[in-house]
């Protein structure tokens, strides 16, 4: 059975088949969009959280050392020591917490889309920022995988433009074999 060429576009979404797996539900019309690998993400909250422990675990065996050195400081109460390690702890503790979340955010609202003419890198956090490599400028393409990469099935994509600036790259994009023939693709056409 040909198929028909009159035929208009389904509505619904279909799915961009690769070797290893579907890529991402797209659209025909739709361009190719991902966003940044999660693995990091995890990892920067389960850092954060061991960090909080070891903090946790220091003011604690802190607190008789800051008793003895303010016992010895003349007009201020011992009760002191324990507020001021106190405060400095869910400081501590609150920065840690920032951090993992600011990077979370910033990871989430990070996106690789792949059009017809272009590959954007569109980012809204902490500031709103799109940057465009038009594809007919794309020189050399390739990608980096490290061990957790590997595992976790997500690399660094580097596009170089043949400038002096060095190659765009694009951090932890998911599945980058398949990204990388996806832009191949499209760059050779």
């Amino acid at each position: 059975m040909e198929p028909n060429k009159n035929r208009p576009l389904p509505d619904k979404p279909i799915e961009v088949e690769m070797e290893d797996g579907p890529l991402r539900v797209v659209r025909f019309d739709e361009p190719l969009s991902v966003t940044p690998a999660k693995a990091w993400v995890v990892a920067a909250w389960v850092l954060a959280m061991l960090f909080l422990l070891v903090s946790h675990l220091l003011f604690r065996w802190l607190s008789p050392h800051a008793q003895l050195t303010v016992a010895h400081l003349k007009g201020v109460p011992i009760e002191w020591a324990d507020v001021f390690l106190s405060w400095c702890e869910k400081v501590l503790g609150a920065a840690a917490l920032l951090s993992a979340g600011a990077y979370t955010v910033w990871r989430q609202t990070t996106r690789y889309v792949l059009t017809d003419r272009m590959l954007e890198i569109r980012s809204r956090f902490p500031e709103r920022r799109l940057d465009s490599v038009p594809l007919s400028a794309v020189v050399k393409t390739g990608y980096r995988q490290s061990l957790m990469g590997w595992a976790f099935d997500y690399g660094h994509v580097e596009v170089d433009l043949g400038g002096v600036s060095g190659p765009v790259v694009l951090r932890d994009c998911p599945k980058p074999e398949a990204f990388l023939k996806e832009l191949q693709k499209k760059v050779e056409v």
